[in-house]
């Protein structure tokens, strides 16, 4: 069973790089994050006793708890590629998917309840349900969309930086769009590669704005078709 905790936490691993670097599919991807720290708890919970959340010496560092800590930090980092208008919605959803997590392991550690350990799984559990939550809110809205027209302004940046039309090296990839809806002004926008190759400067690119599964309301960046 222990060897098993070693492959789930490499598995782990290799997809959190996988989501850092290169998150496509892009669901898919998500979804395996999302689900790790669920299989950490179910792992322990079902390992009748072999596994547990604190080794013998009283630290929290077992492979179940490293599991849960990376994945849950790079949902949160990635769940940022949800440009959200308001927090309160996934916020309250992230505090009771934190609280089905502590509970969860509250249950399975009861002989032995170790306060130290909630209450660090509290935290690290609220990354995990605001990553959630997140991508819930905007993957599960299936109501109709608002779309706006804004304008690609004469530069872009990546990594935040003045780099020209075709970008410079790493991940992150930015455009600056003129007002629309509720942003009055120009806005410094994340947008996925394929829109930033394709982007050019004076056109307009398309941005669909809708209410959220949970009442947040998001929106994302798309390449506008093609005028009739």
């Amino acid at each position: 069973m222990r060897r098993f905790a070693a492959s789930t936490f490499l598995a782990s691993f290799v997809v959190a790089v996988w989501a850092v670097l290169f998150p496509t599919p892009y669901a898919l991807c998500m979804s395996l994050l999302a689900a790790f720290p669920v299989v950490a708890v179910s792992m322990v919970g079902f390992s009748g006793g072999q596994l547990k959340f604190v080794n013998q010496a009283g630290e929290i560092s077992t492979y179940a708890f490293m599991v849960i800590v990376l994945t849950s930090v790079v949902l949160v980092y990635r769940s940022f590629d949800i440009h959200t208008l308001s927090w309160t919605g996934s916020a309250l959803a992230a505090v009771v998917l934190d609280a089905v997590l502590i509970g969860a392991v509250a249950f399975i550690d009861r002989p032995n309840l170790h306060a130290r350990l909630l209450v660090t799984l509290a935290a690290i559990g609220l990354l995990w349900g605001l990553g959630c939550a997140n991508f819930a809110n905007a993957l599960l809205d299936i109501g109709p969309k608002q779309i706006f027209r804004p304008t690609i302004e004469p530069y872009s940046v990546s990594l935040g930086r003045n780099t020209g039309r075709t970008g410079g090296g790493g991940y992150s990839r930015h455009l600056i769009v003129g007002a629309w809806g509720p942003i009055t002004g120009t806005q410094d926008a994340v947008v996925g590669e394929v829109l930033y190759q394709r982007a050019m400067t004076g056109q307009p690119v398309c941005v669909s704005l809708g209410r959220g599964f949970f009442g947040a309301p998001w929106y994302s960046f798309e390449a506008c078709p093609p005028s009739p």
